[in-house]
């Protein structure tokens, strides 16, 4: 578990999430494990401007650690929020199912494919901020700053031949 990330929002009684990026290898002076917040905070509303642009979802690119996963959902349940829908009972079950080999089997993306994500979210909401619409708890500007941050991550990784994907973490 990332340190940092894992000491976030301790505390406050919330959930709070964010991505970091994983490196397949590590690239020698170069730590790319700072928390998107904000792009974590906007991740359905990206995943459907991805869908439109006809890109993957953000959690397409994305890893959960099978110790994390249960952390969340548990988490979750306990929420007033979230605690008293069936759909999401039914999806803690579902996802019981899974082996432990199958939530730990590690996908790693190029980070071409990672750019092409970044770059076409990047340009449409440079154009068209409206698609945020209803956005909360994070603004636009804070959202293209996560962009940027991982576009510059990416094309380290790519100058590298470097392999990655997304964690949550909380």
């Amino acid at each position: 578990m990332n340190e940092g990330a894992a000491n976030a929002g301790q505390g406050n009684g919330e959930l709070n999430l964010g991505y970091f990026v994983v490196l397949e290898h590590q690239i020698a002076g170069f730590d790319p494990s700072r928390r998107l917040e904000a792009l974590t905070e906007a991740s359905n509303l990206l995943d459907e401007l991805a869908m439109t642009l006809e890109l993957p979802s953000l959690a397409e690119f994305s890893h959960l650690e099978a110790d994390l996963l249960r952390e969340v959902m548990d988490e979750m349940l306990r929420s007033s929020e979230f605690g008293e829908m069936t759909e999401f009972a039914e999806l803690k079950e579902g996802l019981s199912e899974l082996t432990q080999e199958d939530l730990e089997s590690e996908d790693w993306f190029d980070a071409d494919d990672g750019l092409r994500w970044v770059v076409s979210v990047k340009a449409h909401l440079e154009q068209k901020p409206g698609v945020l619409e209803g956005l909360e708890g994070v603004t636009v500007p804070e959202v293209l700053t996560d962009l940027n941050r991982l576009e510059s991550t990416l094309e380290r990784a790519h100058r590298e031949g470097v392999r990655f994907h997304l964690e949550l973490d909380y």
